[in-house]
């Protein structure tokens, strides 16, 4: 009996509409277990419930997360809600997790302590960008856990789904910058997420980033060149590409890739 009612229970999930799975879930299960095996993660659930599967997302991810050494550095710079901060965290890591969008970045400190990793995980509510200045920032939407934002390329707005929903002034920062004014420590391994906006924010954190061991960023068909040719300058080498989403031919941007790098032994 107890078979057929989870048989039920799993055909009327699969086959009810999503603003039906955010009710049950946002009233019935505040938190849910991240697919990391080994380690209590948990991540709270809606509208993050998608984002606690970090191991089916990218397990490539996870696994260069697990290469980092106990008491390592490492910056996550696009953190959204944190899952892999997490993870990292669990695992010993000391974590800067970088998040400049106000929903997602409140999610991210509900998970930190509900984690119990607040002596672990950093979180910096901050965007990074070429030079220290004022921007202007644009959002697809105000959830937590969203991307594809237009964030602060003026040319992204209203593009891959980043429409200009809402804006305002943003002060951005080079990470050079950040990582001398607020005397953060050199990073061991950096990750690099943020929808596009990958060399101006590489560009700004030169000095700081040469002084990683390992480093992996997501790049579009029109940035990967110009990323692959930054790293190289600064002694490191393409490691891995992992090859995430494939669009139509004749769509701008037509793939989105993890690229991992090892930095050169001198």
């Amino acid at each position: 009996m107890k078979k057929v009612f989870h048989w039920l229970l799993n055909i009327g999930w699969r086959f009810s509409a999503p603003r039906y799975k955010a009710l049950f879930l946002s009233s019935h299960l505040p938190t849910m277990p991240m697919d990391y095996p080994g380690l209590c993660c948990r991540i709270f659930s809606y509208p993050q419930f998608r984002l606690a599967r970090p191991v089916r997302n990218e397990l490539h991810t996870v696994l260069w997360i697990e290469r980092i050494r106990h008491g390592e550095v490492m910056y996550d710079i696009g953190a959204s809600v944190g899952p892999y901060a997490l993870i990292a965290g669990k695992r010993g890591c000391r974590v800067y997790a970088f998040e400049p969008t106000p929903a997602s970045f409140a999610s991210l400190l509900d998970n930190i302590q509900l984690n119990h990793l607040e002596t672990e995980i950093h979180p910096l509510n901050v965007a990074l960008g070429e030079r220290t200045e004022f921007h202007t920032f644009s959002y697809r939407s105000l959830s937590a856990g969203e991307t594809l934002h237009g964030g602060l390329d003026k040319n992204k707005k209203n593009q891959e789904g980043a429409g200009g929903g809402f804006s305002h002034l943003l002060y951005s920062w080079r990470l050079d910058d950040l990582q001398r004014t607020a005397d953060i420590p050199f990073p061991d391994h950096v990750k690099m997420d943020i929808d596009g906006y990958e060399l101006p924010a590489l560009r700004g954190g030169r000095q700081t980033i040469a002084h990683c061991k390992t480093a992996q960023v997501e790049v579009r068909e029109n940035t990967a060149d110009s990323v692959v040719q930054f790293f190289r300058e600064i002694g490191f080498r393409v490691e891995r590409e992992i090859m995430r989403v494939k669009k139509g031919k004749k769509q701008k941007n037509a793939w989105v890739k993890d690229i991992q790098f090892q930095k050169i032994s001198q």
